[in-house]
């Protein structure tokens, strides 16, 4: 006699380990999606780092150097751990222009002369000055990165502006009125 089809235990048997499969791979898909969302989380708090301190070392790029000769024409750089202050050159109409620039943080972050910077969450923000291997002056930053339970932390050192006569950068006249402003840590 020939024998047609699948006895009903070969059929439960197959169904089994069928539905052990899926609810394997059910559970392979669920880790995978709480890593990319992990990763995710972690992307943009890197996000966030990389674009506080690229805004951060522009403006230190263009911060105006101290002038040994004329003391009034020192920037001020007053960096208390929490906020960071100090004075940029810019260009204007009248040719360049002095302009004080404060970084601080606020609650979640990360400020910019009162406005926070767009696309940046902080879970931590602190500036100090030290001295390079030679002595020159460096600014060194600390930033924590967030976004949900995922935190990136970067701390570096951004050379600062070495000491030179500020005329070189094209201050207009009266300038330094506004560059002879009070500080509390100068270079």
């Amino acid at each position: 006699m020939r024998r047609r089809g699948f006895t009903l235990v070969e059929t439960l048997v197959a169904l089994g380990v069928f539905a052990l499969l899926v609810g394997a791979w059910w559970g392979v898909i669920g880790i995978l999606r709480r890593g990319e969302a992990k990763l995710t989380d972690r992307a943009c708090a890197l996000a966030s780092t990389e674009i506080a301190l690229a805004r951060l070392s522009i403006d230190v790029a263009s911060m105006l150097p101290p002038d040994p000769f004329r003391p009034e024409h020192c920037p001020a750089l007053a960096a208390d751990g929490g906020a960071l202050e100090f004075l940029r050159c810019e260009r204007a109409s009248g040719g360049m222009a002095a302009r004080r620039v404060r970084y601080e943080r606020r609650g979640d972050r990360l400020l910019r002369d009162g406005r926070p910077l767009p696309g940046v969450q902080i879970a931590a923000f602190a500036v100090a000055l030290a001295a390079g291997a030679h002595g020159e002056p460096r600014l060194r930053v600390s930033l924590a990165g967030v976004s949900g339970p995922e935190r990136h932390a970067v701390e570096v050192t951004l050379a600062l502006p070495p000491p030179g006569p500020a005329a070189t950068v094209g201050l207009p006249e009266g300038a330094s009125a506004v560059l002879g402003r009070a500080i509390k840590e100068t270079l």
